[in-house]
C-alpha cells in the first residue's frame, strides 16, 4: 500500500520504507537457567558499580539468591533494579547497606512480609534491647520462645526462599531455623555483637526503626562522631596533637552520650593506626576524670569511666614494649589515679583478651608498679584527700593493693593519720554505698567504715569542728546523720534517697 502511494512521488525514495517498517525478528526464548545466571552477573556488577568492594560481595549472597528465586521475568528484574538499588545506594546513610538492601528487596517482592517484620519487631530485635523491655521478656522467657516459634512457623511456612535471607540479617531467625530458643537459659558471649554495633545492623534496637523510615537518630550521630574522631586521630601528628583531639572531643560530647560514644569507640579500636595507638592510650588516661562517672544501672555493661579503663588496657596490649615502659614511667608519680591504674590492671589480667605471654608480663609489671606507688604514698605520707590528689574513690585503689597483700591494717592506719576536719566529707563520701531501685539510696556502709576508720567516733569530732559549708557537703552530712540517728525503713536500710544519680564536688 505504501509502495502504491509513493509510486508517483519523485521526492521520496521508495527505499525509505525499509526504515519505517519494522521487520519481524525472531528471538529465541531465554531459558530459566540462563536468566538466573544473568541476574547473578547483573547483581554483582551493580554492587561493584555502587562501590561495594569485591571482597565484600560474598556478604550479599543471600540477597542475590532471594532476588533470583523471586524474579519471574526480566521485566520484573528491571523494575526491581530501578526501584531498589538506587534507593539504597544513593542514600547517604550510615545504616548497613546489606541490611538496607535486604529490606528493600523484601519490600519490593513481598510487602506483607515487610510489614510483618515491622509490626513484630520483638521477634527480630536481638541486640541492645531497651533494658526494661529485656527484663520483662526475660522474665517470661518460655512464653516468648513459644510465641516466637509459632509466629515464624506461620510466617515462613510458605516463604522458603526468604528464610536464608532473613537468617543473614536477623540472629533470632537463624536460631529459629536451627531449632534453638531465641532466649536461652545460659548466657554465652556473642561473637557478632561488636560487628552488629559497629555497623548499625537492623537487629540492634537503636537502629531497627531507621531501616523503615530512612531517618537518623542520636545513635547514628554518635557513630558519625566516632568515625570522624578516628579519621582525625589517624591523620594527626604527634602526641600533643592527639591529646588535643581527644580532649576536645571528650569535652564536646554530651555527658549523657559518653557511655554510648565510648562503646562505639571500643568497636573501632582496630581502625586506629598502629603509630597512634600509644598516643590515644595516654590521652584517654589523661582525660579520664573528664568522662562521665555514671555507673551502669542495669548490669548490662560498664559505665563510661570504666569503659575508658578497658579501652586503655586494650591499647596498652597493642603497644610496643618500649611504649609500655614509657607508660609506666608516665604514671609513676600520678597518685591522683591510683584507682584508675588498679582498674586498668584488672582489665589487663582478665580473660577479655588472648591471655598470651605479653598480656601476663604487662599485667605483672603494672601490678608491681602500682604496689610501689602505694608504698610511696604511705612512706612519704602523701595525702590522697588533698586537693592535689583527690578524686572520689581514688583511695580504694590503694586499699585493694594492701588487701591483696594481707595488710589492710596498713591502709586503715594511713587513713587515720591523714583524716582531718578539712577532708572528713571526702572520706565519708568514699565509704558510702548506693542501692539502685526505683530511686538511688546513699548510705554509709558499716563494712567500709570499719576498713577505713574502725568506727564512727573519729568522725564525730571532726564533723562538729567543720559543719557543712556547701550543698554537696550538706548531702554527705545528711547521709552521716541518718547513719548515726536515722530509723531503718521496712527493708532494714537507711540512707538519703534521690530520684537521680548524685555527683558531688567536694
Amino acid at each position: 500500500r505504501i509502495n502504491a502511494i509513493l509510486a508517483n512521488t519523485k521526492e521520496i525514495d521508495p527505499r525509505f520504507t525499509e526504515k519505517i517498517i519494522q521487520q519481524e525478528i525472531k528471538v529465541p526464548s531465554i531459558s530459566d537457567e540462563r536468566a538466573k545466571q544473568l541476574y547473578y552477573i547483573c547483581i554483582e556488577n551493580l554492587l561493584l558499580s555502587y562501590g561495594v568492594p569485591r571482597d565484600k560481595i560474598k556478604g550479599y549472597t543471600g540477597i542475590a539468591q532471594y532476588i533470583v528465586a523471586m524474579t519471574p521475568n526480566i521485566r520484573t528484574f528491571k523494575r526491581m533494579v530501578n526501584s531498589v538499588f538506587a534507593v539504597v545506594f544513593c542514600d547517604d546513610t550510615l545504616l548497613d547497606k546489606r541490611d538496607l538492601l535486604a529490606m528493600e528487596v523484601i519490600h519490593f517482592y513481598d510487602p506483607v512480609l515487610y510489614s510483618s517484620i515491622y509490626r513484630n519487631a520483638k521477634y527480630y530485635i536481638s541486640h541492645e534491647r531497651n533494658p526494661v523491655d529485656y527484663l520483662y521478656i526475660s522474665s517470661k522467657k518460655d512464653a516468648f520462645n513459644k510465641n516466637a516459634k509459632e509466629y515464624f512457623e506461620r510466617l515462613l511456612s510458605s516463604r522458603e526462599d526468604a528464610k536464608v535471607l532473613l537468617a543473614d540479617i536477623f540472629p533470632y531467625v537463624k536460631k529459629y531455623i536451627e531449632d534453638k530458643p531465641l532466649l536461652q537459659d545460659s548466657y554465652f558471649p556473642d561473637p557478632d555483637a561488636a560487628e552488629i554495633a559497629k555497623y548499625s545492623r537492623i537487629c540492634d534496637e537503636r537502629y531497627f526503626d531507621l531501616y523503615f523510615s530512612y531517618t537518623a537518630n542520636n545513635s547514628l550521630k554518635i557513630r558519625k562522631s566516632v568515625e570522624a574522631f578516628i579519621s582525625e586521630i589517624n591523620a594527626g601528628n604527634g602526641m600533643a596533637q592527639v591529646l588535643r583531639i581527644v580532649t576536645d572531643t571528650i569535652h564536646s560530647v554530651d555527658h549523657d552520650d559518653h557511655k554510648e560514644w565510648l562503646e562505639r569507640l571500643q568497636n573501632h579500636i582496630s581502625d586506629i593506626t598502629q603509630d597512634k595507638v600509644y598516643s590515644v592510650a595516654v590521652s584517654l588516661y589523661h582525660v579520664i576524670y573528664d568522662v562521665s562517672p555514671e555507673k551502669s544501672v542495669w548490669g548490662n555493661g560498664v559505665g563510661p569511666q570504666a569503659r575508658v579503663e578497658y579501652i586503655v588496657s586494650e591499647l596498652l596490649l597493642k603497644c610496643s614494649d618500649k611504649e609500655f615502659e614509657s607508660f609506666l614511667l608516665l604514671i609513676s608519680e600520678n597518685y591522683s589515679k591510683l584507682g584508675v591504674v588498679l582498674k586498668i590492671w584488672n582489665w589487663l589480667k582478665s580473660d577479655k583478651f588472648d591471655n598470651n605471654e605479653i598480656q601476663k608480663q604487662r599485667a605483672e609489671k603494672l601490678k608491681s608498679h602500682h604496689t610501689a606507688m602505694c608504698e610511696r604514698v604511705v612512706k612519704d605520707k602523701i595525702n590522697l584527700y588533698s586537693d592535689a590528689y583527690y578524686h572520689a574513690e581514688n583511695a580504694w585503689g590503694m586499699y585493694h593493693c594492701y588487701k591483696a597483700n594481707d595488710a589492710v591494717e596498713t591502709f586503715t592506719s594511713y587513713i587515720k593519720d591523714i583524716l582531718s576536719a578539712e577532708n572528713v566529707y571526702r572520706v565519708l563520701w568514699d565509704i558510702k554505698t548506693c542501692a539502685i531501685g526505683d530511686n538511688y539510696q546513699y548510705s554509709i556502709s558499716e563494712e567500709n567504715l570499719t576498713v577505713y576508720l574502725g568506727d564512727i567516733e573519729a568522725v564525730k569530732k571532726l564533723v562538729k569542728e567543720n559543719p557543712p559549708k556547701s550543698k554537696d557537703e550538706e548531702f554527705v552530712y545528711q547521709m552521716y546523720d541518718i547513719y548515726c540517728n536515722g530509723e531503718p525503713d521496712a527493708w532494714g536500710d537507711k540512707g538519703v534517697v534521690s530520684a537521680t544519680a548524685v555527683e558531688l564536688n567536694l
